[in-house]
């Protein structure tokens, strides 16, 4: 994460303005995982606050997006920024961003994100952690806006034999896609929707 000349002390956040980015950092480099658990709830509470995205949400997908695509941090972090971006592609403009004019905030979160798609779907290919394959399908099928190539990207995972955490990711983006339920009945009611 080099520096991207944000302002980081004039933004807005959940509780008023300014917000030391130095956590973001100490997440994506995370160690071990108390180390990331710890940085990962001075961002989340801050930043955004379950699914509430706040002005300071937009830089930081800017910085998520391109350090899952780059590599840039250890496993662990990543996996915890992985984790961030499906709190905020599935999230929504705070009610106090819209009143200051700020109501296409999640949008303009999500297309940063999109943006990034060609190296996502790489990432779905290649990864071997279930963890971060489930963020991935979450993150894919929250911002890629062609459904024809989202349902074929579902139908594509459907195929793989996912963990448990790719499936319930995959059993909701199907669900969310479709309506209904088109998972084998066999699986049974394992599956419960992201935090």
């Amino acid at each position: 994460m080099s520096n991207d000349g944000t302002d980081w002390a004039s933004l807005r956040v959940r509780d008023g303005v300014g917000m030391d980015p130095g956590p973001i950092r100490d997440m994506l480099l995370a160690p071990d995982p108390r180390s990331g658990d710890e940085a990962y709830w001075r961002i989340e509470g801050t930043a955004f606050y379950s699914h509430e995205l706040f002005e300071a949400t937009e830089p930081l997908t800017q910085i998520l997006v391109d350090a899952v695509c780059d590599g840039d941090g250890t496993p662990l972090g990543l996996m915890f920024a992985t984790d961030m971006l499906v709190e905020i592609t599935c999230g929504y403009t705070s009610p106090h961003e819209e009143e200051v004019g700020n109501a296409g905030l999640a949008d303009r979160c999500r297309a940063i994100v999109r943006h990034r798609l060609p190296c996502l779907y790489r990432l779905v290919e290649d990864t071997t952690d279930d963890i971060v394959l489930s963020h991935l399908i979450w993150i894919v099928g929250q911002v890629e806006d062609d459904t024809t190539a989202r349902r074929a990207f579902l139908e594509k995972v459907s195929h793989r034999e996912p963990g448990k955490p790719s499936r319930n990711a995959l059993h909701w983006c199907l669900v969310e896609e479709y309506g209904q339920d088109h998972q084998k009945e066999s699986q049974g009611p394992e599956h419960s929707k992201p935090h």
